[in-house]
């Protein structure tokens, strides 16, 4: 399973990275996160100055993981996080997993595996319209020193 995660105490903090240690032996896991603690601003964005996003390659090889690290806020994190860093193809093979677990026809004996099987849909679908929006286009100068520089709209 493909595992998105963000929090609002940083990147490198040890109970986000030990988490995501102990999911990566049985799981993909993508983290985007905060470059320092934003605590209570989780649902804050970042309004009048660029993002940075910058790929931890060191702590990615130690935990197993995907990790990057963003100037913004939590919320920030994730917007960046499913527009530009989790692909559609990462989102639709996930779904297809999910959705071979939970179809109905494979699994007729499990009680309300038909409910199952279209949370699974209807959270599909929620992704892909959220993803349909364009709102984060980068382009080589976009770049600056290994980090990502997003002009926020």
């Amino acid at each position: 399973m493909n595992i998105f995660m963000t929090n609002d105490d940083g990147f490198d903090s040890p109970l986000l990275l030990g988490l995501a240690k102990t999911l990566s032996k049985n799981h993909s896991i993508t983290i985007v996160a905060p470059s320092n603690p934003q605590s209570g601003a989780s649902h804050s964005l970042t309004m009048h100055k660029p993002l940075r996003v910058k790929y931890c390659e060191e702590l990615s090889k130690k935990t197993n993981t995907k990790i990057y690290s963003c100037s913004g806020k939590p919320a920030d994190c994730v917007k960046l996080g499913l527009d530009e860093i989790v692909t559609k193809e990462e989102i639709n093979k996930a779904r297809k997993a999910k959705a071979l677990l939970t179809h109905p026809d494979r699994n007729p004996n499990i009680p309300d595996i038909e409910s199952k099987f279209d949370e699974v849909t209807k959270a599909y679908k929620t992704l892909l319209d959220y993803c349909q929006n364009d709102n984060c286009s980068f382009k080589e100068e976009d770049f600056e020193k290994n980090s990502l520089v997003v002009k926020v709209k």
